[in-house]
Order: structure tokens, then sequence, then C-alpha cells
């Protein structure tokens, strides 16, 4: 009979502390939108740093305006062979010693959301040092071929 009524007693607190009002208040949010790049040979149509799990190849940078280079597991990180920028800005050049030099551009514009961090829209993406090609599903995904 005590374990009911406690029961019963926890079920009414969880139900009378439910709201619909978001607490942002301890919420971190990303100061701009993540992206996902695939490089490929132009040549070979092969797919490079599919063995890249766990650190950057040599010679790798990414600079993003500003000239900040971007660090290795703070800024970006290689993940089954996609290259994934954590905060994608509006120009990132991206270099491979010796193998390539890709700078991309893009708008970014920040969006309303129902949840506590902003949404993000990016268009009007090109690059230099590479043919891009965008595909969205759902997030924003770059094929690079050089």
């Amino acid at each position: 009979m005590k374990k009911l009524l406690v029961l019963i007693i926890l079920s009414l607190s969880l139900v009378a502390c439910d709201s619909d009002d978001l607490d942002c208040a301890n919420v971190l949010c990303a100061p701009g939108p993540a992206m996902v790049i695939t490089f490929f040979d132009a040549e070979t149509g092969e797919q490079l740093y599919t063995d890249t799990d766990g650190e950057a190849p040599d010679g790798f940078t990414i600079t993003v305006q500003n000239d900040l280079e971007l660090s290795y597991n703070q800024g970006y990180v290689f993940q089954d062979g996609e290259l994934v920028i954590y905060v994608f800005p509006e120009v990132a050049t991206i270099v491979q010693e010796g193998v390539f030099d890709v700078t991309i551009n893009a708008t970014v514009q920040t969006q309303e959301s129902s949840g506590c961090c902003p949404d993000y829209s990016i268009s009007n993406i090109n690059a230099t040092g590479g043919d891009l090609t965008v595909t969205q599903s759902p997030e924003l995904r770059l094929r690079i071929d050089f």
C-alpha cells in the first residue's frame, strides 16, 4: 500500500512539473551551422579521407574568415571519410598541402526556431579550387571534386 501511495504522489508531482515553457538558461548554442564535406579525386572518382578517423591528415588546415585556423576535434573532425566542420562561417579555405586548396563561400543567415538555439539557412554556396555539388539530406552536404 505504501508503494502505491508513493507512486501516486510521484506521478502527480511529475504532471505538475510538466511545462510547455523552455528553460534555455543553461543551453549553449553554436554560433553557426555545421557542414559535412566529402572530397573526391576528380580523375579517379575515389573518395579521399576514408582512413582518417581519429586524426587530421598531414598538412591539412581549415582557415575561416579573419584568418582564424580551426583546430582538429574542436573546429572540425573526420567521420567515416567525411569532413565535419562544427561551425561553418561564410568563408572557409580548406587546404591539404601539396594536394588541394579549396575556398568555399556561402551566405549564412540566422532563422527563428522553436527550440532554444536558432536555425541557420545556408545559400549561395560556391567553391574555387574544385567542382562543388550541394545536397541537403537533412543536413547540408557538399561534395568537392578536385
